[in-house]
């Protein structure tokens, strides 16, 4: 039970790697039939757009984990490496329940050894996992009943060094602007550019007077823009000033998980059980410069649905039934922190707004600065489906052990994350830089001051339309584990599998088949 990636130690079994509990990012392969195939309770818990194991039980929820590397029956397939099924744990006549508390923290924790060796603190941690667990019956030897809660609590400290405007860069004043040698950065006047007579096809410009930028130069957009930099707090590299600005801030995640799985005896040759869990992880994410420009991804949550309903039914003595039909749903709603930002409040062209697939805080790549905006790829709103029905007749025949059974599964993916920014603007040295504008200088020319001008070097605006993918599986198998002898048995299957394309519901997806 501790391989569950639930929220116990992380585990390495059979080539397959389980990632940890907050469910950032899974390492144990993609749903592709050539990887792995993960089941929880005989229900597809994998999709081919996520990849790994979408959603599994709390350990204390789990009856049995059971992982086949090699040789597996024809029941299985749509693998070509292994086969992970979870086993829920069912309630019996018995009244049972447990609590239980796991805490890590900075008492608790060994520093880390180049911590120690610099004299360096232990890092701010915490981390609590709790829950509980109760079975029984609600009748006694016909309904069961099973339920488990978890929660997870973990606080971490994140921190940082940025690069952010000096009070006099962000008033154009560049005389204290040095490189790493100490010597001074000369801003020079792109409005200045002309073909220098001594050397035809090249040019020169003149540096602003004083090295400074005058006040009606300053573009009401980059004077918009810096007011979300936060000031300097710290002297930050000699010369230079970089790095003056540190940040920390938290980065909790918080996760609840509840379960509950009923078990009915309608005869004593029939049985059927179902089973829901939910699993709701948030994953926060620092915000260091304590406004909606913040440049690191925002908060993430993970929602994950699991719902199963088994049917079982002994025909005969040697006859049994077996039916099952399921849903696993792995869905992240990530809403940048900025959303609905009008851009005009900054001074652009409101028609911008009809443009942005998503309204957010444009991004401003700025040379010898940090960065200032929405990231990359912040906006993620994704939902993926795997759907399973199956059904299988055992019949044990003299030696014979015969299991025939059919499957399908559907797989779903949509997105609507856009690829890249969502609109940038980038700002080089490349507009300020001098005498001559084509020759770049340590000394010459500052990203920041191409940024106070208005002067972008590149921009784009990116749009990305919404996918939904979906994929059907179909299976038969016959499987004969033929007893020859009380020492011999041979384990006879054949098993027929049909991979369909993946194909968008609102054709939205392009492609040539040659």
């Amino acid at each position: 039970a501790n391989l569950v990636p639930g929220v116990r130690p992380v585990g390495e079994f059979g080539g397959l790697t389980v990632s940890s509990f907050d469910g950032s990012r899974a390492s144990i392969g993609g749903g592709a039939p050539s990887t792995n195939n993960y089941m929880v309770d005989g229900v597809a818990a994998e999709n081919f757009a996520s990849g790994g194991i979408q959603i599994t039980l709390s350990p204390d929820a789990t009856e049995e984990f059971r992982v086949i590397t090699r040789n597996p029956s024809a029941e299985f397939g749509r693998t070509g490496g292994g086969v992970v099924n979870i086993v829920s744990r069912a309630g019996t006549n018995t009244i049972t329940g447990s609590l239980f508390e796991f805490v890590r923290n900075r008492q608790l924790n060994a520093n880390n050894f180049f911590a120690n060796s610099t004299g360096t603190p232990r890092a701010p941690f915490i981390f609590n996992q709790y829950g509980a667990t109760l079975g029984g019956p609600v009748k006694r030897d016909r309904t069961f009943f099973f339920f488990n809660w978890e929660r997870v609590n973990q606080r971490t400290l994140a921190r940082t060094f940025r690069t952010v405007p000096t009070a006099r860069q962000r008033q154009g004043d560049f005389t204290e602007t040095l490189d790493a040698a100490g010597r001074r950065i000369v801003v020079y006047d792109p409005l200045t550019t002309r073909p220098d007579p001594a050397r035809p096809g090249r040019y020169l410009r003149d540096p602003f007077q004083g090295n400074l930028i005058p006040s009606s130069r300053v573009s009401p957009v980059a004077r918009a823009v810096t007011a979300y930099y936060p000031q300097p707090n710290q002297p930050g590299v000699r010369f230079t000033q970089s790095q003056n600005y540190y940040a920390q801030g938290s980065a909790p995640i918080d996760k609840n998980v509840y379960g509950i799985r009923l078990d009915h005896n309608l005869s004593a040759a029939r049985r059927i059980f179902g089973r829901y869990t939910y699993d709701n992880t948030f994953r926060g994410a620092a915000n260091f410069y304590g406004n909606i420009a913040e440049i690191t991804t925002s908060d993430l949550p993970f929602k994950r649905n699991s719902a199963v309903l088994n049917y079982t039914e002994t025909l005969s003595p040697a006859l049994l039934l077996e039916a099952r039909a399921g849903l696993n749903r792995y869905f992240t709603p990530r809403i940048t922190r900025s959303f609905g930002f009008d851009v005009s409040q900054l001074g652009l062209p409101a028609a911008l707004n009809t443009q942005i697939q998503v309204p957010s805080f444009p991004r401003f790549n700025v040379g010898d600065m940090d960065a200032i905006g929405a990231p990359a790829d912040d906006q993620l709103v994704q939902a993926n489906d795997s759907w399973t029905s199956a059904a299988a007749v055992t019949w044990i025949r003299g030696a014979h052990n015969l299991k025939a059974g059919a499957e399908g599964r559907l797989y779903r993916a949509n997105n609507s994350q856009v690829g890249g920014q969502v609109f940038t603007l980038g700002f080089t040295r490349g507009f300020t830089q001098g005498a001559d504008p084509i020759v770049a200088s340590q000394t010459a020319g500052f990203g920041y001051a191409s940024f106070l001008l208005g002067n972008p070097a590149s921009g784009e605006i990116n749009r990305t339309p919404t996918i939904t993918y979906q994929m059907p599986h179909l299976a038969l198998f016959l499987q004969d584990d033929w007893k020859l002898t009380p020492r011999l048995t041979l384990n006879l299957g054949l098993r027929w599998e049909y991979e369909g394309a993946i194909t968008d519901r609102f054709n939205a997806i392009s492609n040539f088949d040659p």
